[in-house]
């Protein structure tokens, strides 16, 4: 199924665009979910398995030389975050790096991460 959101997205934001205005569009998958505004701008968000865990959201803008970005969240259900919290990627035990603060609660991740991210 990982395969399919994957093929689905790469298709979603490779689609050449036409002089017809965009319209937006969304669908989910399990814990994904995939939207596409009429700017051509598209974002995947999944979310952790158990509520409260932590979600990556995947931004493409339109455009050909665009990049995917990636933002982790994690969530706060008792306690606040520190703000001088730091974050790393970890995947399969092995350390990716640090994780660039955006806020007390929003970290980006750099392309190697993300592409990390994408081939687990």
């Amino acid at each position: 199924m990982r395969a399919f959101f994957w093929a689905a997205w790469l298709g979603l934001c490779s689609t050449p665009l036409l002089a017809a205005p965009l319209q937006g569009f969304s669908f989910a998958q399990k814990d994904w979910e995939l939207a596409c505004d009429n700017t051509g701008a598209c974002r995947a968000a999944g979310y952790g398995v158990r509520m409260g865990e932590v979600s990556v959201l995947l931004t493409r803008n339109a455009g050909s030389e665009q990049h995917l970005t990636a933002t982790v969240t994690f969530a706060q259900i008792e306690h606040d975050i520190p703000a001088d919290s730091t974050a790393s990627l970890l995947i399969d035990d092995r350390d990716f790096g640090a994780l660039d603060a955006l806020d007390d609660s929003h970290f980006r991740l750099d392309s190697d991460q993300t592409t990390a991210l994408l081939q687990r």
